[in-house]
Order: structure tokens, then C-alpha cells, then sequence
């Protein structure tokens, strides 16, 4: 109700008019919550022209995470493929298990498996970046502007993550940054 999404839109169809994102980058625009995301969608293709709209990718930070593990992960391990750890293989492989102990299963279960819990995707996507400059380069040039919706709700594992996409865009040839969209007094996943 008070525009930031209008505003953040609005930055993404501006530094493209400007020359910003270069000949071939996209805006990427990022949110927590899939009723966010189809909320967004439903607003830019209302309002932003056809030829800017095929510009701006709009995804959850799961969605894009996932997108760049499953093309990418087995960098990571000795496996070629990787697959989701969904919720219920998850309460069965990890019963019993919290904190490190969790943490330790999970990064196992990836290893030997190629099984990715949800968990391990913050951890899993920065090590990519960081460790594979090639990786953090390429995804940069492909998004050298990043809008993170609802940016409060991230948990300092995903802010990490957030940071190594925010460094691959910032070393993008046409680099137009990070636009944070938020509202401390808004944080739902704050406990």
C-alpha cells in the first residue's frame, strides 16, 4: 500500500531505459513470499512495456537460489545431479536431530546424496559464488540489478547469500547495484 514495489518497478524500467543493465542484463527482482511474487508479475506486466518486461525477472529467493543449485551444485560434491530434500524425506533423514548436528546431516545428506535441504541453500549459493569467480561473474552480468523485496525478513545465512549475488552484480561490466525495498516495523519472520 505505500509504493515500494511501484518504486522498485519503476528503478528496474528506468536503469534499462537508461543503458544500465548493458545490451543483454536482466532486473532481478527478488521477494520471500510466491503470493508476493505473483503480485508483482500481475503489476509489471499491467504496467511496464512488453520489450522491458522480457528484462526483468521476477522470482522468490528460494526460486532463484534453487535455480542457480540445480545448474551448478555438483560443483560443490562429487555428485553430477542434485535433487530437493522435500519436507517430509527431511522429518524422516534429519528426526531427532537440531542445531549443528542438524546443520552437519544436511551438509552430509548433500555430499554423499545430492539431496539439498532447504537449509542449505543460503550456505550452498555463497560458497558457489565465492569460491567459482567464473560462476559469480557470469551471474552478475546476467543480473547487474538486483531489487530485494520485503528485505527485512532476511536471516543473517541469507543475507550472506544475498551478498555474494550483490558482489557478482557489483563486478558486472554494467553494473546498476542493489535496490533494497522494506520495513523494519513489517518483519512477519522475526521471532
Amino acid at each position: 500500500g505505500s509504493g515500494k514495489t511501484t518504486i522498485a518497478l519503476a528503478k528496474a524500467c528506468a536503469d534499462l531505459t537508461a543503458g544500465k543493465l548493458g545490451t543483454t542484463g536482466k532486473a532481478l527482482f527478488l521477494s520471500f513470499a510466491r503470493a508476493t511474487v505473483a503480485r508483482v508479475a500481475e503489476q509489471a506486466t499491467a504496467t511496464i512495456p512488453r520489450e522491458q518486461m522480457s528484462r526483468i525477472e521476477i522470482n522468490t529467493y528460494h526460486g532463484f537460489a534453487w535455480a542457480i543449485l540445480k545448474s551448478h551444485a555438483y560443483l560443490l560434491s562429487a555428485r553430477q545431479g542434485v535433487s530437493l530434500l522435500l519436507p517430509a524425506q527431511a522429518r524422516d533423514r534429519l528426526a531427532g536431530l537440531d542445531g549443528d548436528a542438524r546443520k552437519a546431516r544436511q551438509r552430509q545428506l548433500f555430499d554423499d546424496e545430492g539431496l539439498v535441504a532447504f537449509d542449505l541453500f543460503p550456505s550452498l549459493t555463497t560458497e558457489l559464488l565465492q569460491s567459482i569467480p567464473v560462476l559469480a561473474r557470469a551471474y552478475g552480468g546476467a543480473y547487474p540489478l538486483i531489487i530485494v523485496d520485503e528485505f527485512q525478513d532476511t536471516n543473517p545465512l541469507q543475507w550472506l547469500a544475498l551478498q555474494a549475488w550483490f558482489d557478482a552484480a557489483a563486478a558486472a561490466p554494467a553494473s546498476s547495484g542493489v535496490f533494497l525495498v522494506g520495513d523494519p516495523k513489517h518483519a512477519i519472520y522475526r521471532f
